[in-house]
């Protein structure tokens, strides 16, 4: 069996399902075609270290997350410089330069990425406790956040299901994983105990369900 990316993080698949795996600190994502075999780089992103609020913990991965959009443009998140970056993806698989798209506090920590129906992504910022999203035109905006007692808990990867968002968080007092929903309020269905909904300027008022429990995740970083 072929050696995995090493540090391998996100994943996602192109158009023609090659698979595109980020590689952490490294900043390469690197990419496995349709019939398997060994990972080859495709992306590089300039390593980076931040420094954490308690100004020792330093964090050092700039391949995180990876998504791509409609069009076919992959995006990277940049957790150490709270930035996301866009590359176009040339035929042979490979990225041309990454280009700096959007970077702001509200994005440090940056892991997981979606996008929404109307081309909006949405980014899990883990080290805040928030979710945040880019509009196309490259404007941060933060749409939920809450301190430490929930119901984000370093949220790490989100994926889209018609117009619900399901967030799951890898860091609760039991090490359970917990995934979150946002749908539209002009959907006009009942708010049931633990659930989010989005408001008309894409802000969420959250709540979450507990949906899987996964023993022994530990903490995703």
């Amino acid at each position: 069996m072929p050696p995995a990316p090493k540090g391998a993080n996100g994943i996602a698949f192109d158009r023609q399902n090659n698979l595109y795996v980020a590689g952490g600190r490294s900043g390469i994502v690197y990419r496995v075609g349709t019939n398997g075999g060994a990972a080859q780089p495709a992306v590089k992103i300039e390593p980076n270290v931040r420094k954490l609020p308690d100004g020792k913990t330093e964090q050092p991965i700039v391949a995180n997350g990876v998504e791509f959009d409609s069009k076919g443009i992959l995006y990277v998140s940049d957790t150490a410089r709270g930035a996301i970056w866009k590359v176009e993806i040339g035929p042979d698989g490979k990225g041309g330069k990454s280009v700096l798209w959007a970077q702001s506090p509200l994005l440090e920590g940056a892991d997981g990425l979606a996008f929404d129906g109307s081309g909006k992504l949405w980014v899990a910022a883990n080290e805040r406790n928030a979710i945040v999203t880019v509009t196309p035109e490259g404007t941060v905006q933060e749409v939920a956040k809450n301190g430490g007692a929930g119901p984000l808990e370093f949220p790490s990867a989100i994926v889209f299901v018609g117009n619900t968002a399901y967030i799951t968080n890898f860091d609760t007092p039991d090490e359970t994983i917990w995934m979150l929903m946002a749908r539209p309020l002009a959907m006009g269905s009942a708010l049931p105990s633990l659930k989010s909904h989005l408001d008309n300027d894409g802000g969420a008022a959250l709540c979450g369900r507990r949906l899987q429990g996964i023993p022994g995740s530990g903490k995703k970083f």
